[in-house]
């Protein structure tokens, strides 16, 4: 029975293999890359060499990137993290390591790939896609003795993507993402809880410890000084015209989800700083620029005040209002972080005259309050 088994599933494969090159109608190849993706059906066979294995990989990658642009395109997204997974138990199989063209090729497609469909501005179908085809991809753990080097290289674009769809405004993605990290936190632990699933924020507390613990390098160590660079601090102002515009979308909690990551971001950098003299440098050659850039915002808010108020949808202080406040505590949560680093205070920035300071701004720059009072509540 073994064999007859063995000779069906190798028969239906070589058919499923089949009809992905041949077929062409939207509908059907949708079905075959699905199918393929959820019942995991081999694509090579690990006793293969690993030339053949390229070979045949090489041709399926080629094949579904033809399509890329077909109405198959989110099935196809799913499928192409399940090739590359595929690849690196190819390269697992044989010692790890890749120095194929083909293994950088697709390593770097398909980054790109979930990188791009994982974009706010994309359908919703996509960005789930997106977060199948991580699922798929990140099947095997990268930070394991037994990762290859070729998992180990873009993991931190990975994750950092993941961070990204766990910010998404849709909470059915960000609850298929939480669950995709929560068993991956419960494999790591070897914890048999695998059907349990953590809120997104503690999702992305989990992701920024894999992160800090397994893959501290250069692109993480960008991402945590994003903050630092301050770019767009002033991108509100620009729609002050049309304060309608601004206060489209009032919520009660409209900017936490962001604040967490600021957070998680400081803390992580908070971390580094002790850890890395050069990092301590750079935050600390950074106090003047950030007390600078809070003295321009506070300014202009004070200039601009009257026209946000003129609104009809907006009656709390111009400082509650997420497009000003978030750029603020950035600033603030950095500025306590430089105080971490250089021993100075920087509660000489709250002379607010003529604009109420929002009090967590407040209590953050005179030391009252920890930066990282949200993160708790996830």
């Amino acid at each position: 029975m073994k064999g007859k088994k063995r000779t069906i599933d190798s028969e239906l494969k070589e058919s499923i293999m089949k009809m992905i090159f041949e077929e062409h109608h939207p509908s059907c190849l949708k079905k075959i890359f699905r199918l393929v993706r959820k019942l995991r059906i081999p694509l090579v066979n690990l006793e293969d060499s690993v030339e053949n294995n390229r070979v045949e990989l090489e041709k399926l990658w080629n094949r579904a990137q033809s399509l890329i642009d077909s109405p198959a395109k989110n099935d196809i997204v799913s499928f192409l993290g399940y090739c590359f997974f595929t690849w690196c138990c190819v390269l697992r199989k044989n010692g790890g390591s890749d120095s194929t063209d083909f293994g950088r090729r697709i390593a770097g497609e398909w980054i790109k790939l979930i990188e791009e469909s994982s974009g706010s501005d994309q359908l919703l179908d996509l960005r789930m896609a997106a977060c199948s085809s991580i699922s798929s991809g990140l099947s095997n753990d990268s930070s394991s003795s037994e990762a290859s080097s070729l998992e180990k290289e873009i993991a931190v674009r990975v994750w950092i993507t993941v961070l990204v769809l766990l910010e998404d405004e849709e909470e059915n993605l960000r609850e298929k993402v939480s669950k995709f990290v929560s068993r991956k936190y419960y494999q790591s632990h070897n914890d048999r809880r695998l059907h349990l699933s953590f809120r997104a924020g503690k999702a992305k507390q989990i992701v920024m410890e894999i992160l800090f613990k397994n893959h501290l390098d250069s692109v993480f160590q960008d991402y945590l000084l994003s903050d630092l660079q301050m770019q767009e601090q002033f991108s509100a102002f620009g729609a002050v015209e049309d304060t309608r515009k601004l206060f489209e979308k009032e919520e009660d909690n409209n900017y936490a989800e962001e604040a967490v990551m600021i957070q998680l971001r400081t803390l992580y950098l908070t971390k580094l700083a002790k850890t890395s003299p050069s990092i301590r440098s750079l935050i600390e050659s950074k106090r003047s620029q950030l007390e600078s850039t809070f003295n321009e915002l506070m300014k202009r808010l004070r200039e601009s005040k009257e026209k946000i108020m003129s609104t009809l949808f907006w009656s709390q202080s111009v400082m509650h209002a997420p497009e000003f406040f978030l750029p603020l505590y950035r600033i603030a949560t950095l500025l306590v972080l430089c105080g971490e680093v250089d021993g100075k205070s920087s509660n000489h920035l709250l002379n607010g005259e003529g604009l109420e300071i929002h009090p967590i701004i407040q209590n953050l720059l005179e030391g009252k309050q920890s930066p990282f009072f949200l993160m708790n509540q996830n």
